[in-house]
């Protein structure tokens, strides 16, 4: 989960205290930023990700980054160009579907040439029997 990529990730000294970093791909087209918040039970995370205009982005917890049995945050544009960040869940064999209880909140986004910056929090356990618990270890 989440708070085991503590281990391999850094902590910038640029960025305001507490905020740890993790480059998902080789080319570094794909950064996370989060920072965890004991006292509300929340991790706040922003997603900087080289897209075309119109991409969708998903950011997930699983068991070994798989995409099936995901729950994901999913970023979409629908065709009249509102974004939409919405609470989802994958099956075994990958099927997506929106989640009756939607945990992820306080979302924004903004773009800065082709990159896309997405931010939004979610509790460590939001009792959604869809929804990873993020824990330590």
């Amino acid at each position: 989960l989440l708070l085991c990529l503590l281990l391999s990730s850094g902590q910038s000294k640029t960025l305001p205290p507490g905020t740890f970093f993790l480059p998902l791909d080789a080319r570094g087209a794909h950064t996370l930023y989060w920072r965890l918040d004991y006292d509300d039970r929340t991790v706040s995370m922003e997603l900087h990700s080289q897209v075309p205009i119109g991409s969708w982005l998903a950011l997930g917890f699983s068991d070994y980054g798989d995409i099936s049995s995901a729950d994901l945050c999913f970023f979409w544009t629908d065709w009249r160009g509102h974004t939409h960040l919405e609470d989802t869940w994958t099956t075994e064999d990958g099927k997506l579907y929106r989640d009756a209880q939607q945990d992820c909140h306080n979302w924004g986004w903004q773009r800065e040439g082709d990159v896309i910056k997405l931010v939004f929090s979610k509790k460590f356990d939001t009792c959604d029997d869809y929804d990873y618990v993020i824990e330590e270890g």
